[in-house]
C-alpha cells in the first residue's frame, strides 16, 4: 500500500506502519486481532504495539479481563512532526555554525612512499593548469623521481600549462632553466646561491604542497590562508631572484 510508504517517509518501520493501519480500520482491538488483521506473528505484534505506545501512536485500554489497543489520532502524527520542525529551526544555526567552522578547517594529507608522492604530483598537473614551484633542487629530484621529473616537464612543455619557478643555484639547474625557459608557459628564476633547499614546494589551486624527495614524503595542506601566505613568500622570492639569462656559467663553475 502507499500510504504504508508515506507512513515509512514520516518515521514508521514497515511493521509499525502497517499495525498503526490495522488499528485504524478495525478500531479497539486485541493482539490476535491485530495478528489476523496484519498478518503479522502475535509475539511480533507485542513488540511492536510497545514501541507505538512509545511514540504516542497507539493506546492500551482494559475491557475486562480483556486488553485493547486502538490507534491515536492521526492529527498525532502531524503534532509530532510538527515539534520536530520547530526543534530542528532552534538548532539549526548552531549546527550551521558548526558546519561552517568544520569546512574552514584546512585539509591536510600526507604522501608517504614513493609511489604515493610521484602521484600526486601527477595528480597536480593533470588537474592544475597554473603551478608555481620554490625552492626547488632540480638535480636532486630527477634522482629521486626520474620518471616523474620527465612526465611534469612534459605536461609543463604541453602549451596548456603556465608554470613558474624558483631553483636552487647550481649548475644543474641553471642549465636546464637555460635550455628550458619560455616567456609564455614556463618562467624560471634561479635565487641567490646563499640560500639553500633541500626539498621543493608547489603552490597550485588553493594548496601547498611540501616534499622532500630524498626521504620521499610530502604533506598537501588545502587552505586559503596557507597558500595566501606562502604565494606572497613566493613573489618576494621572485623578486630578488634572477633570469637564467643573467647567470653565466664557466667551466661547469657559477
Amino acid at each position: 500500500m502507499a500510504i504504508i510508504a508515506d507512513l515509512q517517509s514520516l518515521g514508521l518501520q514497515d511493521k509499525q506502519a502497517t499495525i498503526y493501519m490495522s488499528l485504524l480500520e478495525l478500531g479497539p482491538a486485541t493482539v490476535l486481532e491485530i495478528s489476523r488483521h496484519s498478518r503479522i506473528k502475535r509475539s511480533t505484534v507485542y513488540v511492536i504495539l510497545d514501541e507505538l505506545q512509545y511514540k504516542k501512536l497507539v493506546r492500551e485500554i482494559a475491557n475486562g479481563h480483556t486488553t485493547l489497543f486502538y490507534a491515536e489520532h492521526p492529527a498525532v502524527i502531524g503534532n509530532q512532526l510538527e515539534a520536530q520542525v520547530s526543534a530542528f529551526q532552534n538548532i539549526q544555526p548552531l549546527l550551521v555554525d558548526l558546519y561552517n567552522k568544520e569546512t574552514s578547517k584546512p585539509n591536510v594529507k600526507f604522501y608517504s612512499g614513493k609511489e604515493e608522492v610521484e602521484s600526486i604530483y601527477i595528480s597536480i598537473m593533470e588537474q592544475h593548469t597554473h603551478v608555481d614551484f620554490f625552492g626547488t633542487d632540480l638535480e636532486g629530484f630527477a634522482q629521486a623521481h626520474p620518471s616523474v621529473f620527465e612526465k611534469v616537464d612534459d605536461f609543463i612543455h604541453d602549451g596548456k600549462h603556465f608554470v613558474r619557478e624558483i631553483y636552487t643555484h647550481n649548475p644543474f639547474n641553471i642549465r636546464y632553466a637555460k635550455k628550458n625557459y619560455h616567456p609564455r608557459f614556463h618562467r624560471i628564476r634561479i635565487i641567490d646561491r646563499q640560500y639553500s633547499f633541500f626539498g621543493d614546494n608547489a603552490l597550485y589551486g588553493n594548496s601547498l604542497l611540501i616534499t622532500s624527495p630524498s626521504e620521499n614524503f610530502a604533506v598537501a595542506i588545502e587552505s586559503k590562508d596557507v597558500f595566501r601566505t606562502f604565494r606572497t613568500l613566493f613573489g618576494v622570492a621572485w623578486s630578488v631572484s634572477r633570469p637564467p639569462r643573467d647567470i653565466r656559467l664557466k667551466n661547469g663553475k657559477m
